[in-house]
């Protein structure tokens, strides 16, 4: 069954196309429904479909070859799943799994590539697309370099935060920020409070809203000594704690 227009007008992606190459995609859309929770995506697979969040929430995750997870990016309506493996037609390196309910525009993977070869606009949109998911990568590296476990943690919540503005970015489990920045899920769970005890941040449900996103980004770069005097010091934890320390499974 073909996708509803009007949700295919609806997508950042595809404004300015003329009617009739909506009505094109549409013919070749279908929608899809997740629960929450459920993985969609696994690495290691060739993707059929590019698919377009249209409601929800999903948590991707960029996989090691050998299973470990070393990036986390969370998505909403709008946003794109599955560009680099169309794009290249190589299996995905990336799983994706549902934080919330999601209702998910699928096009066929043969068929987005063909568009992209079409129409110079959309293929400018992917390019775009490709180039900011690169910029923010290289980002995280670069956070990821600090020696202080917990100067990674606030870097990592930063980006998150910084990703579309979002001023109440969704928190991903403990464990995998844990093996994405090389520390115990002790730390991250004493970060999180650090955040919450100073008024930096509140916690609502499965988000953390930001209260002082500029304290949020001098903890990023200086550490808890941001904050200050006695706080700083009771705060502090010695780099080499977590600094060499491999999260268990």
């Amino acid at each position: 069954m073909s996708a509803p227009l009007h949700l295919i007008r609806q997508i950042p992606f595809f404004q300015d196309l003329t009617v009739r190459d909506l009505e094109a995609i549409a013919a070749q859309a279908q929608i899809g429904i997740a629960k929450v929770d459920q993985q969609i995506l696994s690495a290691g697979v060739s993707i059929q479909f590019l698919s377009f969040v249209l409601s929800g929430e999903l948590q991707i995750s960029e996989v090691s070859d050998q299973g470990r997870i070393l990036s986390i990016q969370i998505i909403g309506p709008g946003e794109l799943l599955g560009l680099t493996a169309c794009l290249d037609s190589m299996p995905s390196t990336h799983t994706a799994h549902t934080l919330k309910e999601t209702h998910l525009l699928l096009l066929p993977a043969i068929y987005a590539r063909q568009l992209f070869r079409q129409r110079a606009a959309l293929a400018e949109r992917a390019a775009n697309l490709t180039a900011r998911a690169l910029r923010r990568h290289l980002q995280e590296r670069a956070a990821l370099a600090n020696t202080n476990a917990f100067q990674r943690l606030f870097a990592q919540i930063e980006l998150l935060s910084n990703q579309h503005g979002l001023h109440k970015p969704p928190i991903p489990r403990q464990q995998d920020l844990a093996h994405i920045l090389n520390i115990s899920r002790e730390t991250v769970s004493r970060g999180l409070q650090i955040l919450i005890k100073n008024g930096i941040a509140i916690k609502d449900g499965h988000q953390l809203e930001i209260k002082q996103p500029q304290l949020l980004s001098l903890l990023a770069t200086q550490g808890v000594q941001a904050l200050g005097g006695d706080v700083a010091q009771n705060e502090s934890t010695p780099n080499h704690i977590d600094s060499s320390h491999t999260p268990e499974s």
